[in-house]
């Protein structure tokens, strides 16, 4: 896939493929890029100092899985995007039980607006057709604009939302 390079005449020659082990170190270091922004949003979401062990091994679980799709998008030999997404069910009293989840998705900073998350996103929506699977949920940060106005764009709608109370009981 050929993509513009936004603001120059430069053609970027963009790859998106499923992620591979020899892949983790740089998506690792684009999570923690992602975590901190996010935490800058909102504190909760501070990453644990441990935190990169646990997402390699979910990293490393995901491309190994049947039921889970990690991709990365690679520019000149570097990850300038990874996603990860599964299958997944809704609780058996529901019409709709099975969705695919879009649980990450993150674009470089310096790659943003280049159509990478849109090409790493309809590689997505392919591999949840091809199993059958036409609902897509996601979870997106209600103070994070940029990635809202990027699932909006692409046509994703609020269907319900997750509020939070941090109580301190007075003993």
């Amino acid at each position: 896939m050929r993509l513009m390079n936004r603001g120059t005449s430069e053609v970027m020659v963009l790859k998106v493929i499923p992620a591979e082990e020899s892949h983790i170190p740089q998506v690792i270091e684009l999570w923690k890029e992602l975590m901190d922004f996010h935490r800058g949003l909102d504190g909760f979401y501070s990453r644990k100092k441990d935190g990169e062990i646990s997402f390699r091994n979910y990293m490393e679980k995901c491309i190994m899985a049947s039921d889970c799709l990690a991709l990365v998008a690679i520019e000149s030999d570097e990850v300038a995007g990874y996603s990860i997404s599964t299958m997944s069910k809704h609780p058996p009293v529901l019409e709709i039980e099975s969705y695919g989840l879009i649980s990450d998705m993150a674009v470089k900073a310096e790659h943003r607006r280049q159509g990478i998350g849109s090409a790493m996103l309809m590689e997505t929506l392919d591999w949840f057709a091809s199993s059958g699977v036409d609902r897509i949920e996601l979870h997106a940060a209600a103070t994070n604009p940029i990635g809202n106005s990027f699932w909006i764009k692409h046509g994703f709608k609020d269907y319900e939302h997750i509020l939070y109370l941090t109580h301190q009981p007075k003993y």
